[in-house]
């Protein structure tokens, strides 16, 4: 089955069945590179932690393209596995700037052939990629996300050729405030950036209980009901909710590997050393230092 970011969703609950049902999972990835010099490549008489830091390396020099996930199950009536396959293209999309998630990674020409040799799909990945963030990067991002401000809270300092145009707007808006009996009044303004201190000035001096609204050149200012009032205290927090909200969405593919480790089923690859590396580094954690972490790390995720 080929996932894309738009079918994610709607897969994850196939993924489950699939995950819960079986006996073991093989997990496959594609790279854009293998290693930045040839003295990275692997040799014969490697020790552990050298060969280890070979991999942490690549790990955090490549990029997964594509991640591919199988299950199988042991079908006694036909004496044979039965094989679920889910081929997902990885893309780390950056989202917010807030977020700091930018994604930089190197490229080699040798393996990028392999690929396109074999009828791999770029435009696929480029387009259709699924995003992902690590757990320290989501902590990060989330800290971000709280002390972050509405921009349209933003105060702009007055100056003082304009001052006398907002005081004599604010002492028309309280007088209207305090005796009129008209729903609103209407604020003219000669130019953008004067309505918008005069929707700030309300905003700051009427305590939420006045709203204003554009209309044309002039300003409307307007009693709040207190439904209306109600949403505005909540500004703050709808800014910050559809933050939290596009982070949650680029989490994506990091769900896909929760799943895997929360179903505790046997997880088997071919010449699976470098994948081990990469789904870690890429998807969970900072890979550690030495190879005896690197182990320990492996042992509770999967």
């Amino acid at each position: 089955m080929d996932v894309t970011k738009r079918s994610f969703r709607d897969t994850l609950p196939a993924l489950a069945s699939a995950l819960l049902q079986c006996d073991v999972v093989a997990l496959d990835t594609e790279l854009s590179g293998l290693h930045k010099t040839s003295a990275e490549a692997a040799a014969f008489d490697d020790l552990p932690q050298t060969r280890f830091e070979k991999l942490r390396s690549s790990a955090r020099t490549f990029a997964v393209v594509q991640f591919g996930v199988a299950t199988f199950t042991w079908d006694p009536v036909i004496n044979k596995y039965v094989s679920k396959a889910f081929n997902f293209p990885i893309f780390g999309v950056t989202g917010k700037q807030l977020f700091d998630l930018e994604r930089r990674f190197l490229v080699e020409s040798g393996a990028v052939d392999f690929l396109i040799q074999n009828n791999f799909n770029f435009d696929e990945t480029f387009r259709n990629g699924i995003p992902y963030v690590r757990y320290d990067e989501e902590l990060r991002a989330r800290a971000a996300i709280d002390a972050a401000e509405d921009p349209s809270n933003h105060v702009i300092p007055i100056e003082e050729k304009d001052r006398e145009f907002v005081e004599e707007a604010m002492t028309q808006i309280k007088e209207w405030s305090n005796n009129g009996n008209d729903p609103s009044v209407s604020i003219s303004a000669d130019n953008g950036f004067k309505r918008r201190l005069i929707h700030q000035e309300v905003r700051q001096r009427f305590l939420g209980f006045l709203g204003t609204r554009s209309h044309g050149r002039d300003v409307v200012v307007s009693r709040l009901t207190e439904q209306e009032r109600a949403r505005a205290s909540n500004g703050e927090d709808e800014y910050k909710n559809k933050l939290h909200a596009e982070l949650e969405y680029l989490i994506g593919f990091r769900r896909v590997i929760e799943m895997i480790s929360k179903s505790r089923k046997p997880v088997v690859g071919h010449n699976m050393y470098l994948d081990l590396c990469q789904t870690l580094q890429k998807f969970c954690y900072e890979l550690p230092l030495t190879v005896n972490e690197f182990k320990n790390l492996c042992n509770s995720t999967f």
